[in-house]
């Protein structure tokens, strides 16, 4: 099916934003620039024929494209609501061509016509996710939601469907060979796959490391097959002709590969999501390099390379477009004073004599400005980081956020919580409750919270912050007891309370996850032995949330699960443990828990029947239901609470 429709060109916007940063152990030149729309999460780049760098904006159901000559920036709204723009393609003629993870559809944009054309794929709620050319008629696509490699006609508009081996295999990037043969990588069924382009068969190829997560795959100038291996914390090399693979280590397990590229010399450039910082192997010395970037929390989810061998990409956590230029990575001993001249900063000479610059923080420190010492340029504030203490620069509208998920603490003032009155938000049941502290496991004393009356009531597991158990949650804990619940408010650190974001951070990193599960687990038998509850529930905020998901793949004798933004896991197979409903809440604008994980966890617990409630309320950020919290939102936060309530009392009995 095709459907032609208008183009509505938005306003054509200026912006820009260069950075410049210096790292002890290498110089490379990196310049970003913001792009006009807020918040529009850009996913995926690549450079088009003209040297025009095209991107997706998932949030903002935009493509866009930026001029690296005059710093402009147009918009292209795509008519179909919700679409989600993913990857995105350009042809020889200029067009672009994108996926409609959001709508089932691949686009095509005509830059000079300004007219946008959508063919449906023949499964609807395909999740078309990733797009590459094999020649000038053939466009191959991954369909991620369901395990499908797509192959479109441009010619005719005809799209043929080609399922992968492994069930639920999530393919997600895919590349060409010379042949015109697609190969893919499946991020859940952990293989590398290959559809002949002639006969349409289906193979599939195990790396050595199980479960290792390949999610991007891009070929060098030899044929050879380079992938991301996200789980593992590697990338891998594959020969098509021996069926030969290759695993290289990045610095970190948790290092999250995802991006990778090859740029016109062979050397192969990726993405690591979990550190924040690029790596590039040097095929010629098996080398890999790695380089920390400028922007707290970079996100980069594509990798493309310019005639000149530049690195493009997409800041999708801070909404930039970002440009490596190749040409300045040296090493420490190659490093000259002609970095403070290059074009790093992208500012007019107007706004230099309104703004006062300094050195990235790394140099201050080099420079022996002691951390808490270090200035940062007008418009930015200080903070360490949370993993090593190292100083940095970020935006004030980051802060909360940052700190709140643990990647940032303050160096002065300390975090602090503003006063609040939550009693109208949570408004106090019909029951008169009782509260005190029960020592549940080892070291750690629960807060109590149940009715007053006797009698047989249904139980929740109640999880704090990163704060710790603090008088907030305990106040939550009552207000849900009011409402017939005998609540036990866990406390996973063991009587440890942060006041200061430092605090958190000490507390929080002096324990392991297996730690937290046997409490929560424990904390389960308890309520089941002492108070014999009809069923038991559990709840938990942002971190809570997370920990609120962890007992429910934990624990089978759960009832209900409540998660206010907290880390998700997507992989359906993992999700398949859980038997009773799931209420999910979370947040337009939170970057760290994004539209696109919430959907892919929805996605994953409709595929294996899970009954579930999931609301994503817009225009908030993560942390909108904490009253005391800048971000706080009273009217979501009502109707989070309503939500919350109802759903406790059609689940739990």
């Amino acid at each position: 099916m095709r459907l032609k429709s208008l183009l509505l060109l938005t306003a054509v916007l200026f912006s820009f934003s260069g950075i410049l940063q210096s790292y002890a152990d290498s110089t490379i030149t990196i310049n970003e620039w913001d792009i006009p729309t807020l918040d529009s999460a850009p996913h995926d780049v690549v450079v088009g024929t003209n040297g025009m760098i095209w991107f997706t904006e998932i949030n903002a159901n935009k493509i866009g494209m930026f001029n690296p000559d005059t710093e402009e920036f147009k918009e292209y709204a795509i008519p179909t609501p919700s679409s989600r723009p993913h990857g995105l393609v350009t042809d020889t003629l200029g067009n672009v061509w994108f996926t409609e993870v959001g709508a089932g559809k691949i686009g095509k944009l005509n830059p000079q016509t300004e007219m946008i054309e959508e063919f449906s794929t023949p499964t609807a709620n395909s999740g078309p996710h990733t797009p590459i050319f094999a020649d000038e008629n053939t466009l191959w696509f991954t369909e991620q939601k369901a395990s499908q490699i797509g192959k479109l006609d441009t010619t005719t508009g005809k799209i043929q469907e080609f399922a992968t081996i492994t069930e639920s295999a999530n393919p997600y990037g895919i590349i060409t060979d010379s042949d015109g043969n697609a190969w893919f990588a499946e991020l859940r069924g952990h293989n590398i796959g290959r559809v002949d382009a002639v006969t349409g068969e289906v193979t599939e190829y195990s790396p050595p490391t199980e479960n290792s997560g390949p999610r991007r795959i891009a070929i060098d100038s030899n044929g050879i097959l380079w992938i991301t291996q996200y789980n593992a914390g590697k990338i891998a090399s594959f020969d098509p002709k021996t069926n030969n693979v290759i695993e290289y280590d990045t610095s970190s397990e948790s290092s999250g590969p995802y991006a990778i590229w090859v740029d016109p010399d062979d050397n192969v450039w990726f993405s690591m999501t979990g550190i924040y910082k690029i790596g590039k192997l040097d095929q010629t010395t098996q080398k890999i390099h790695e380089y920390d970037l400028p922007s707290p929390q970079t996100h980069i989810k594509f990798i493309h390379s310019d005639a000149n061998g530049n690195i493009w990409f997409p800041n999708y956590n801070n909404n930039k477009i970002g440009v490596i230029l190749t040409d300045t990575v040296q090493t420490k001993e190659e490093t000259t004073a002609k970095m403070q001249d290059d074009k790093g900063s992208q500012i007019t000479s107007d706004a230099k004599q309104k703004m006062a610059h300094f050195a990235p923080p790394l140099k201050q420190i080099q420079d022996g400005i002691e951390s808490t010492n270090v200035t940062c340029t007008e418009g930015f504030e200080l903070v360490l980081k949370f993993s090593n203490g190292q100083p940095a620069c970020i935006k004030p509208s980051s802060v909360e956020k940052l700190i709140e998920r643990g990647w940032a603490i303050h160096v002065l003032p300390d975090y602090e919580k503003n006063e609040n009155n939550n009693s109208v938000i949570f408004a106090t049941g019909n029951f008169e409750v009782d509260t005190t502290d029960v020592n549940y496991f080892r070291n750690s004393n629960g807060y109590l919270a149940k009715p007053a009356a006797e009698g047989e009531y249904p139980g929740v597991i109640m999880i704090h912050e990163w704060w710790g158990l603090n008088d907030n949650v305990k106040q939550m804990a009552e207000k849900l007891a009011s409402h017939g619940y005998v609540v036990l408010a866990v406390d996973l650190y063991e009587g440890q309370v942060g006041t200061t974001a430092d605090e958190a951070r000490q507390i929080r990193s002096s324990f392991e996850q297996s730690q937290w599960t046997e409490n929560m687990n424990t904390a389960v038998s308890y309520l089941e032995d002492q108070h014999t509850p009809s069923s038991i529930g559990s709840i938990g905020w942002c971190f809570g949330g997370g920990q609120s998901l962890n007992l429910a793949l934990s624990n089978e004798n759960m009832d209900a699960t409540v998660i206010y933004y907290g880390q998700l896991v997507t992989d359906a197979e993992e999700l398949s443990k859980i038997d009773w409903p799931i209420l999910g809440i979370f947040a337009e604008l939170d970057s760290g828990i994004t539209p696109e994980t919430v959907n892919e966890f929805e996605y994953s617990l409709d595929k294996v029947g899970i009954q579930n409630d999931i609301t994503i309320y817009p225009e908030v950020n993560h942390a909108f239901a904490n009253p005391s919290g800048d971000r706080y939102a009273p009217e979501e936060s009502k109707d989070a609470w309503q939500k919350t309530l109802e759903f406790f009392e059609q689940n739990l009995s």
